[in-house]
């Protein structure tokens, strides 16, 4: 099985950046990559919204807001959480968090490039080391230093709650490779007295009523990641069924409609939301 995931770091600059847009980030974590692709993407971005009423910058910033949503109503229920952000990228969502939250535990993962490139700017930033952390992942290795077991044990406490969270990942992997990883992290995840997992993802979308729009926007993207893009799902049925067979005792679906009116900084759109967010438990 490949271990390679390198060819999503395109997103990561180009989320970094739509983040930093939206006021949720610090320029600290801006790229020159970042920016170059923000750039570049604007004329399909506005044509996207044009079209079909959504864009994939919308549907990025519904993710963001709806998981920071679950992570806060988690702290306030566990102010001493340790949370992992798994693949975290140029996410600002650990720089964010520590600040309002002095008892939690914030540890960013990624493969080593990325991994290196956020901790150096995040100690420009002058973060605190000791309660904001980065350290090396691989989500798809199953044994060794990088593994998702080795991070746990190496940088966890086994008596405190953790809460990980991924975004921007699942659909560029097939559903047999993610699943392992869920599999794993599930195993994981019961290791500890709480757990808890959140993610986003986009399932088959073949019931949207601007599909032939929406699966050019797929393929586009499939091409300038270089990776394969899946689309596991196709309701919210069938999703809390498959995470629960890999071990999580509970699952829920969350869809952006759900918390228009009343979510802060929620994009509303005049079409369906194609992104979930998806919420498991043990």
């Amino acid at each position: 099985m490949s271990t390679d995931s390198s060819g999503i770091s395109f997103t990561a600059h180009y989320t970094g950046e739509v983040w930093l847009r939206q006021g949720w980030s610090d320029p600290a974590l801006s790229t020159p990559q970042g920016r170059l692709f923000y750039q570049a993407a604007r004329p399909l971005e506005m044509a996207a919204r044009w079209l079909t009423g959504s864009n994939n910058e919308l549907l990025l910033l519904q993710r963001h807001a709806i998981i920071d949503y679950w992570l806060h109503q988690a702290l306030q229920l566990n102010p001493d959480l340790q949370v992992v952000e798994l693949a975290c990228g140029l996410s600002p969502r650990g720089q964010s968090f520590i600040r309002q939250y002095p008892e939690m535990t914030y540890l960013e993962a990624d493969l080593p490039e990325m991994a290196f490139r956020k901790l150096k700017r995040l100690e420009a930033m002058g973060v605190q080391a000791k309660r904001h952390r980065v350290a090396v992942c691989n989500i798809l290795q199953t044994e060794g230093e990088y593994s998702l077991a080795a991070l746990a044990k190496r940088e966890l406490q086994a008596d405190k709650p953790v809460l990980c969270i991924t975004e921007g990942l699942v659909n560029y992997f097939t559903l047999p490779v993610i699943s392992r990883f869920w599999q794993s992290l599930a195993q994981m995840l019961s290791t500890f007295p709480q757990g808890r997992y959140l993610t986003d993802l986009y399932p088959d979308f073949s019931w949207h009523p601007h599909l032939r729009w929406v699966r050019p926007l797929k393929n586009i993207l499939a091409w300038a990641t270089e990776a394969e893009v899946s689309l596991h799902f196709a309701d919210e049925q069938q999703i809390r069924q498959h995470m629960r067979s890999l071990g999580f005792a509970d699952c829920q679906v969350h869809v952006p409609e759900s918390y228009y009116g009343w979510l802060e900084d929620l994009p509303i759109l005049p079409v369906p939301s194609l992104v979930r967010v998806v919420d498991c438990s043990l």
